[in-house]
């Protein structure tokens, strides 16, 4: 999920595409541009239970705080990319997905909502797109149900713990607040904020793209600890539940080698 989180940010501020929620009413009537690959199988049944696990607005819509939401179930993952945040509906969303299941069976298939325009000059064919895989086809191998308060470490490539620690110190907030911020030289929230110290870069963001609710303090601080104590001088991931303002998304805290530069003025 990492890397859909770093990339998504720049959107923060565009509100573009489908004009209203009104708009939805006849979508489902339109022809789906729906991809199926076959190399990638999957069970459509575990989909249908992935689908299910969304949360919705007593109103029956999603939250329009999230540029990204996963469900996994069994062997199957399905997600909402929403760069846009254009309006949703549970309807739609299902519809969406049955469809893509019809034609595509137990395979990983894939379709825009019809209509959707292909987002801003920055992120072109990123339409709100609608995808079913199965899991481990990611560039982190931990899906959305991938327990909370229980560090995943990986094997490479090795940071210093040391590093990683003087890097969270130094994670961009608001210190009367305690607020995470986007960074210093861009002091509002954001879905992510980071520090690079030497060897480790250490984040903090949300899965679903939505801002950063929890504050830096006594379950942010223990949070990093436990992994750090579990990983060592390895990278790793730590999840918990909310602190995203997003009804679907979570918190996790991740240290990695160094992968970009620093949010920073340019």
């Amino acid at each position: 999920m990492v890397a859909y989180q770093l990339v998504f940010l720049v959107t923060l501020s565009l509100l573009l595409g489908l004009a209203s929620p009104q708009d939805l009413q006849t979508v489902l009537q339109k022809p789906y541009d729906i991809k199926c690959d076959s190399k990638q199988k999957l069970k459509a049944s575990d989909c249908l239970r992935a689908i299910a696990k969304f949360k919705y607005t007593s109103s029956k819509e999603l939250d329009r705080d999230a540029v990204e939401i996963q469900k996994a179930f069994g062997n199957c993952v399905v997600t909402m990319y929403n760069i846009n945040r254009d309006p949703m509906n549970q309807a739609v969303l299902e519809g969406s997905f049955k469809k893509i299941l019809d034609k595509c069976k137990d395979s990983a298939g894939s379709a825009p909502l019809p209509g959707s325009p292909d987002g801003n000059a920055y992120y072109q064919h990123r339409p709100l797109r609608f995808t079913t895989r199965p899991r481990g086809i990611h560039i982190i191998p931990v899906e959305e149900d991938y327990p909370n308060l229980k560090p995943l470490c990986f094997p490479s490539p090795k940071i210093l713990s040391s590093d990683c620690q003087n890097a969270y110190n130094n994670i961009p907030i608001n210190h009367q607040t305690g607020t995470f911020l986007w960074s210093n030289d861009y002091a509002y929230v954001a879905p992510l904020s980071e520090s690079i110290n030497k060897t480790c870069q250490a984040t903090i963001y949300t899965t679903d793209g939505s801002t950063l609710t929890i504050k830096k303090g006594k379950t942010t601080d223990g949070l990093f600890k436990q992994l750090i104590d579990a990983c060592k001088d390895k990278p790793g991931v730590i999840f918990t539940s909310g602190g995203a303002k997003g009804l679907n998304g979570r918190v996790g805290i991740y240290v990695q080698r160094p992968q970009h530069r620093q949010n920073k003025k340019q």
